[in-house]
């Protein structure tokens, strides 16, 4: 527990700041634990910010707005902040009495806000809860620093004065003062943003006063910075994910200042939260979610590897006991059962259990269980079957059964959600924009019920809690102008059913493309691949894929390649060695076997293959990781995955030629759903003479195609294959099969699956699958530039401790802007900055080089690209002096040893960073400017109004948004060398929006960005062991294995270096 003073309270809690006169008695003493915390405590409170705004390097300013486009009115969500008379606000450092601190954090944010609640002087004040206090009023002029006694009580008890309080002690230091007057300026256009260098202080400083209301408030939680949900809320702001979690509707706010002035910044949040039940019940719940049926049913059956999980499930969380309930705890673990046994039930978990004399030493100790312990201390017979919680520390375990443990609302949930629980927070987190008969769109949402739970109120007092610090806060959402952009003209090839191969242009008008996704169903690719070798190989765990259903998927994606990559008598490579060289049970055992394995089987194909499609027995990241990774980095062949349907059943073969029962007692009801009798199984071929209709195939990308010899589609039991039952019936061979048939298949193989998968087969093999019909003279993506995309990705929870991080540079290629080339490189774990950009970027320049020189049909003509324009993805808006200081000098450096070395002029560059995780958020005020959501239709642009103050920026919404509200992206310009216009930038960057390569619509960031966040992505499942290990032991990266180490550090084979491997 935490050192509480029991001595004579202090009247006079009126008083309008109370100094402690008399020093307070001495602390008891702490143990060795609370003593290595204190210590600990007292270091971070002593490290310091070194930053120094006047160091910052400056960004550059927006030369003007952009004018192109078609006007709208927008509403956004921000708040107009008005600061009334308030000059200054005054910060104050806090800290603990030395000796009393309070141990946990918990307690620590109750010390404080109580300090808040007995001091009238702190009316004015706010606090982090930690190490800060900022005031609108000045608290003292003299005597700092000052003690202040805090008398202690939990929420929901009866506040105590007297001699037997609960007492701690704050020492309140002064620290400085922010003058407004500054503010008020800059605000008004009269001081740059140079000059104004308090700026970050004076808004963390106004985000604290404008978050008291919800930060003293019992019933809400806080998580992180800004993010704040009210525990009280039910549904619609509430929805079960079972397995002992719940989502919860909660808000985040910000303060900014933008063009339009000082704004508040408030959105929507979802977050997942533990569900408040005694912890035995929260045990049975993520017992039923996470655990197989056998283990369910029994309940002596916990493995260690479920007990592990459950320990991560469980540790952290914040619980009372229920037998005293004002003993909080945070759980540390799950006991170990003293038999060595994976049952820690009560009566199987022992510890020694001193006896201590009236001095507290100790005189004997004794064995004994939990169970006998909880009988004789506290009178309680626990159940004997649920299981021990660890409540303590490192170094000392507090035993308590979980049924004498109730779990504290506002728990929030940092681990990754299963699978369904992820479907479930998705479907109720994607909630609309603006719509008339939806109960919880976000607009309601943040308007009628965020702001309230601000405390921004329209009655009298105005602003309600916020009278206290002379501010205003505007009731309705600030009213911005915005502008559409003409979506761009793309050119395909005409499409010739059943026809010559034709390079006739298809152009698609804007008409077309303008909501963000057309329809490719009368187009061929633009320019197809080189033409090659393919095949596929199959994965297996139980019995392989129908032979029939394989062959559907091959025969479809062998009219994929005619029908958009116009390729004929393209049919897949067959191994010699028959079918069974194509099948390979999934291998089993250490890492290094499966690579072994894996990498002999595939070097069978890797001769005369260049393409693999890999058909997998489920959906199963760690094995297409495995995958992956042996295919990039040890064998160098492309393959993408399919995956069988886990649903599938194939049909008795006994009722092949006759109807089945069902389809005898259901036949009018078939007939009905089924008007055209359409045939479900497989179906024999007509036979001379027959008639038939010529309607395309279902799962088939040739809609409309005639094949010869089509399957007669008569009555449900006609036509299916047997044994030669009749006269002239043939025997089809599997391929003919898989011709006729039209049920459900095993592998997905839709028109539009098809289409999908060829537009990826294609961009990676170097083709193109659409261009720019309407750009003919670009004035930023010219064809001497060179799209950069670069960013970072980090290992996240459940990743080895030290686990490095990853890092991806990608770069188009010469005057080609839909296929780009990646670098990969491991790094320092959690390092945000790229550590070796150097290296990367002059891989990729001597690369654009040499395709450049292979263009011009000789090295003389080969040269580096004379513009780059780089993507930076991944960074939040206070690194980008960490970018300006740290990574531009790489950028220069690589131009510095190509550029020079080569006597070329070094290139101009726009460097941008592209923001996602964002709460900027547009609601257009027209019926006819919104989507069937109420979102803005794709091509919003915006650059003024809550756009930086000083600084070149812009938000384009460049996707239409198929779920919930949506969110554009912010592009930040750090360094600009080519001074275009922003019409410009702003145009020809939606433009390239709609050249990516996997699909055909248009996506919410730029291709380079999404491609870097792409490749950094497989180099995730290229260490798929070390950042979501199935091993659940604790084990730092330092400490893994050498096979954990080494499978992978930089980029892939030598084969696919250049190659789009990674879309």
């Amino acid at each position: 527990m935490a050192p509480l003073d029991k001595g004579k309270g202090k009247a006079g809690l009126d008083a309008e700041y109370l100094p402690i006169q008399e020093a307070p008695p001495p602390p008891p003493p702490l143990s060795e634990q609370r003593r290595k915390q204190a210590s600990r405590r007292q270091t971070e409170e002593q490290k310091t910010d070194d930053h120094d705004p006047e160091d910052d390097e400056p960004l550059p300013q927006r030369p003007s707005t952009g004018k192109e486009g078609q006007s709208t009115q927008l509403d956004a969500n921000y708040f107009a902040i008005d600061l009334g008379k308030t000059d200054a606000i005054y910060v104050y450092s806090l800290s603990f009495l030395r000796g009393y601190d309070p141990g946990s954090k918990r307690r620590e944010r109750r010390v404080l806000q109580l300090l808040l609640d007995q001091y009238p002087a702190c009316k004015s004040a706010a606090t982090d809860y930690r190490e800060r206090l900022v005031s609108i009023k000045q608290l003292t002029e003299k005597n700092l620093p000052r003690t202040l006694e805090v008398f202690y009580h939990e929420i929901g008890d009866t506040p105590v004065h007297g001699a037997d309080a609960l007492k701690y002690y704050v020492t309140v230091s002064y620290l400085k003062k922010l003058e407004l007057g500054s503010l008020h300026d800059y605000l008004g256009g009269s001081s740059s943003g140079s000059q104004y260098t308090a700026k970050d202080e004076t808004v963390a400083a106004l985000n604290l006063l404008l978050g008291r209301h919800t930060n003293q408030s019992t019933h809400v939680s806080k998580i992180g910075r800004g993010r704040v949900f009210d525990q009280r809320t039910t549904q619609p702001l509430r929805a079960p994910l079972r397995g002992g979690l719940e989502a919860a509707v909660g808000f985040e706010k910000s303060v900014r200042i933008a063009r339009a002035g000082l704004l508040l910044n408030l959105n929507a949040a979802t977050s997942a939260f533990y569900v408040p039940l005694r912890m035995d019940e929260l045990i049975k719940q993520w017992t039923d979610e996470a655990c197989p049926r056998n283990y369910r049913e029994n309940k002596n059956a916990w493995q260690v590897q479920h007990l592990v999980k459950l320990e991560r499930f469980l540790k952290g969380l914040q619980v009372r006991a229920t037998y005293a309930p004002r003993r909080f705890h945070s759980v540390w673990g799950i006991a170990r059962a003293s038999n060595g046994s994976n049952r820690p039930i009560p009566d199987q978990v022992m510890f020694d259990l001193e006896k201590k004399d009236e001095h507290g030493n100790a005189i004997s100790s004794e064995s004994i269980t939990v169970f006998e312990y909880f009988r004789r201390k506290h009178g309680i017979r626990t159940a004997t079957d649920c299981l021990v919680v660890d409540v303590g520390s490192q170094d000392r375990s507090i035993f308590i059964p979980a049924n004498l443990l109730d779990v504290l609302p506002g728990n929030f949930y940092r681990h990754v959600l299963l699978g369904a629980q992820q479907s479930t927070m998705i479907q109720f987190a994607c909630r609309p924009a603006r719509i008339a008969n939806s109960p919880t769109p976000n607009h309601g949402l943040i308007t009628n019920s965020g702001v309230p739970m601000l405390g921004i109120r329209a009655q009298r007092p105005l602003n309600g809690p916020y009278d206290g610090f002379g501010f205003n806060v505007d009731l309705h959402m600030l009213r911005i102008d915005g502008r559409y952009l003409t979506a761009p003209v793309l050119q395909y090839r005409q499409y010739n059913a059943g026809g010559p191969v034709e390079n006739r242009t298809k152009i698609l008008l804007s008409d077309a493309t303008k909501h963000g996704a057309w329809k490719i169903h009368d187009c061929a690719l633009a320019l197809s691949a080189k033409r090659h070798n393919w095949s596929w190989i199959e994965f297996t765990k139980g019995p392989p894929c129908d032979e029939v259903q394989r062959q559907v998927f091959l025969n479809a994606i062998e009219d994929g390649y005619k029908r958009y990559c116009s390729f004929d008598n393209i049919e897949p490579w067959d191994h010699p060695d028959g079918l069974s060289s194509h099948i390979l049970p999934y291998p089993d055992g250490k890492l290094e076997e499966q690579k072994k394995t894996l990498q002999e089987f595939l070097n069978k194909f890797k001769v005369n293959v260049d393409f693999l499609f890999v058909i997998l027995p489920e959906k199963s990241i760690p094995q297409y990781a495995m995958l992956k990774l042996v295919a990039d980095t040890l064998v160098g062949i492309q393959t993408t995955c399919v995956v069988k349907e886990p649903q599938w059943e194939k049909e008795e073969e006994g009722t092949q030629g006759q109807p089945s029962t069902s389809e005898r007692g259901n036949q009018t009801s078939n007939q009905g759903n089924n008007p055209r009798g359409r045939q479900q199984g497989y179906q024999q071929r007509s036979r001379p003479g027959q008639q038939h209709r010529g309607r395309p195939h279902q799962g088939h990308p040739h809609q409309g195609h005639q094949h010869q010899g089509r399957p007669y589609r008569g009555s449900p039991h006609q036509g299916r294959p047997h044994q030669g039952s009749r006269q002239g019936d043939q025997q089809l061979t599997i391929k003919e099969q898989a011709r006729a048939y039209r049920g459900k298949t095993q592998i997905k193989c839709k028109p539009e699956v098809i289409a999908n998968i060829m537009q990826k087969v294609n961009v990676r093999l170097r083709g193109t699958n659409t261009v720019l019909a309407n750009a003919k003279d670009p004035k930023l993506f010219t064809p001497e530039t060179m799209v950069v995309g670069a960013d970072v990705t980090h290992p996240g929870v459940g990743s080895l401790d030290k686990c490095p991080s990853i890092a991806a540079v990608v770069c188009s290629t010469y005057t080609s802007f839909s296929h780009y080339t990646a670098s990969l490189r491991c790094q320092g774990s959690k390092v945000e900055r790229i550590e070796k950009f150097t290296e990367m970027l002059v891989e990729r320049l001597e690369y654009w080089k040499a395709k450049s020189g292979a263009k011009s049909g000789g090295k003389s003509g080969a040269k580096y690209p004379e513009r780059l324009v780089i993507f930076r993805d991944g960074v939040s808006e206070g690194q980008f002096q960490m970018i300006l200081k740290q990574e531009w000098p790489q950028i220069q450096k690589a131009c510095r040893e190509t550029y020079a070395k080569a006597k070329q002029q070094f290139p101009k560059i726009l460097l941008m960073c592209v923001l996602k995780r964002h709460a900027t958020r547009f609601f257009p005020r027209s019926e006819d400017d919104r989507d069937v959501l109420g979102n803005p239709k794709c091509g919003l642009v915006v650059d003024q109004g809550v756009t930086y103050k000083d600084g070149y920026d812009f938000y384009l919404q460049s996707h239409a948004v198929i779920k919930g509200t949506a969110r554009p992206a912010h592009y930040v310009v750090l360094v600009d060398e080519l001074n275009l216009a922003p019409d410009i930038v702003q145009r020809e960057t939606y433009q390239h929006c709609f050249l990516y390569g996997r699909c055909n619509r248009a996506i919410g960031i730029h291709p380079a960005a999404r491609l870097a966040d792409r490749a950094c992505d497989r180099g995730r499942k290229y260490l798929q062991h070390v950042f979501s290990p199935e091993n659940d032991r604790q084990r730092t990266f330092d400490r893994a294995t050498p096979e954990d180490r080494g499978a992978w550090i930089q980029d892939v084979h030598d084969d696919l270096k250049n190659e789009m491997f990674f879309l």
